[in-house]
């Protein structure tokens, strides 16, 4: 699900900054609206890798990685 950045407007005024998960940009708009806020502006964010995306990290070591190296210290 693509991630949205977002700048509203609260009931007291001040302006507020953050991101979001929805499907497209008009269900993001719905909800915020929805929630009584009023939009300035979103934008989708840039799709930034995450330690561990494409697979499961141990402390920057992949899991099968770690597990490979168990396996052969036990046969040790």
């Amino acid at each position: 699900m693509p991630t949205f950045q977002y700048t509203i407007r609260d009931n007291a005024g001040q302006v507020r900054t953050g991101t979001a998960e929805a499907d497209n940009q008009q269900v993001l708009s719905r909800r915020l609206q929805e929630q009584g806020f009023q939009i300035q502006a979103i934008t989708r964010a840039k799709a930034v890798r995450r330690p561990g995306q494409g697979g499961i990290t141990f402390g920057g070591v992949r899991l099968r990685d770690l597990s490979v190296a168990c396996r052969q210290f036990s046969t040790m």
